[in-house]
């Protein structure tokens, strides 16, 4: 009697301890929102291995006429819960939920092709594929294997063919790795995009600015398939972020990491150094525009920019000689094929007004279809518009910027124009399209500020109005990503 007893007080202690425990699981809101997320995750991610496709295949434009209409609602789900977290950020435990989402959101919008795709998509990944494959075949130090060293882009950018070789000399099937490694990228970029912020601004900042990364729309400097170039867009924002936490903490470690990391982007992919180099250059010298401008407006007795000192990270002129010197070191003295490429198109456009090649943005813009042109444009403006409003806004108020705005409007600034130095020759190497996906991740502390202000009124109706334009934004992004898709999908290898 005494133990049966003992077993119903034991019944009851657990079933009062799970009440207890789900009565706090349910006052957690954040944790129901990520429940929300991962549930709109699992729709569409099921929704797209459901989906079969054939050389036949009708894909539309984009990928419209194969998604099944859960997949959309999918991603609804995730954006505006993730929208909804945007309200709760001052949370302690809201950071890694928050990221989670994004790195799930990210996931589902990227990994498309990845999945539908019978082979690894998109045709520049054969060409390394073939690399690699015969490295694998033949060995890394035969002749042919040795004889890629010698010129191409093995030549020029080859840590990303030694990385996927060694990943795949590990066991990785080859196959697999050309499908998942972008998925995985951008998933990392991710993480860096909210560690580059969080330590250039705050918290808050470095998670709306990842949330708005997952939105990000076009293949051109973060493209779809792994290449050098993809894999230097992930150690140029890597590079930013030690820069900023070397500049900020003053730790002569923190400034190895950077020097290293600046090495990193040199022989993964050398020209993004020179977009490294340039955007270090436009945030050193928004200090000295700054400086320009207040004293010229005190001159004319016009009201002068305010900037918190305190929120902004000074960089110096030694790492940006730094920069420029090992570009031009490894381009033009070790591996000079591009960098030399490079000046002889200059030269020819220079003397002749003909371009290699045209890659200007307005040129690959006006070739696309009605639709396609709307998706390429609304996530970019989506940032730069709200971007931009939150600064018109406080320069009509007269508001003091944060410093770290100041910063990112220098680095913003200088790859305006280099975007449109881009356009008007052409394109070449300094391909404009790479240099707007790098304004718009510069926009990132100014469009996060706005999207703050919204999200933190009391007024619903402003807040289901921007999630509303939030969850649109990303399904224009879905549609400018998979642009084309019917082209970029493959059955059978092609060699």
């Amino acid at each position: 009697m005494t133990s049966q007893r003992q077993t119903d007080r034991n019944e009851h202690l657990f079933f009062k301890k799970t009440a207890l425990t789900l009565q706090k699981i349910a006052r957690d809101e954040v944790f129901i929102v990520f429940l929300v997320v991962a549930l709109g995750f699992a729709i569409a991610t099921f929704s797209v291995f459901e989906v079969n496709v054939t050389p036949s295949t009708e894909y539309g434009e984009s990928i419209e006429k194969i998604m099944p209409l859960s997949f959309w609602l999918g991603v609804a789900m995730m954006v505006g819960a993730i929208s909804y977290m945007l309200r709760h950020l001052d949370k302690k435990k809201i950071t890694i939920p928050f990221i989670l989402s994004c790195i799930m959101l990210i996931f589902q919008m990227r990994s498309v092709l990845a999945i539908i795709s019978p082979l690894p998509p998109i045709p520049d990944a054969w060409a390394r594929i073939w690399v690699i494959d015969v490295w694998m075949k033949k060995g890394l130090l035969s002749t042919q294997g040795v004889y890629f060293f010698a010129e191409g882009y093995v030549r020029g950018w080859p840590l990303s063919f030694i990385l996927a070789y060694i990943i795949t000399y590990a066991g990785v099937p080859l196959y697999t790795f050309f499908r998942w490694s972008p998925t995985i990228i951008f998933m990392l970029e991710v993480i860096t995009i909210y560690f580059l912020f969080k330590e250039l601004a705050n918290k808050k900042i470095g998670l709306v600015s990842a949330f708005l990364f997952t939105l990000h729309n076009t293949n051109s400097f973060f493209p779809l398939h792994y290449t050098p170039q993809g894999l230097g867009a992930l150690f140029y924002l890597v590079a930013m972020y030690m820069i900023v936490k070397a500049y900020k903490n003053r730790r002569l470690k923190y400034l190895a990491l950077a020097f290293t990391t600046i090495f990193a982007v040199v022989i993964t992919h050398h020209m993004t150094t020179l977009f490294l180099g340039i955007s270090v250059i436009g945030a050193y010298l928004s200090q000295d525009v700054l400086r320009f401008q207040q004293k010229t407006s005190m001159k004319k007795k016009r009201f002068p920019l305010a900037v918190k000192s305190n929120t902004f990270i000074k960089l110096s002129i030694p790492l940006c000689v730094f920069i420029f010197t090992l570009w031009y070191f490894y381009g033009f003295i070790v591996y000079p094929i591009d960098a030399r490429q490079m000046l002889a198109d200059f030269v020819r456009l220079f003397t002749t007004g003909q371009p290699q090649y045209g890659a200007g943005f307005y040129y690959y813009y006006v070739i696309q279809p009605p639709l396609s042109r709307l998706s390429v444009i609304i996530p970019i403006a989506f940032v730069l518009g709200t971007g931009t409003a939150y600064l018109a806004e406080n320069l009509w108020k007269r508001k003091p910027f944060e410093g770290y705005v100041w910063f990112a409007a220098g680095w913003a600034g200088i790859m305006i124009l280099t975007f449109l130095v881009g356009n008007v020759i052409w394109g070449n190497y300094i391909e404009p399209s790479r240099s707007r996906d790098i304004i718009t991740v510069a926009f990132y502390p100014a469009s996060a500020l706005f999207l703050l202000r919204i999200f933190e009124f009391k007024s619903a109706y402003k807040r289901m109005l921007m999630t509303t334009v939030l969850v649109a934004v990303a399904f224009f992004s879905v549609f400018s990503i998979y642009r084309g898709a019917h082209d970029l999908v493959y059955f059978k290898a092609p060699f």
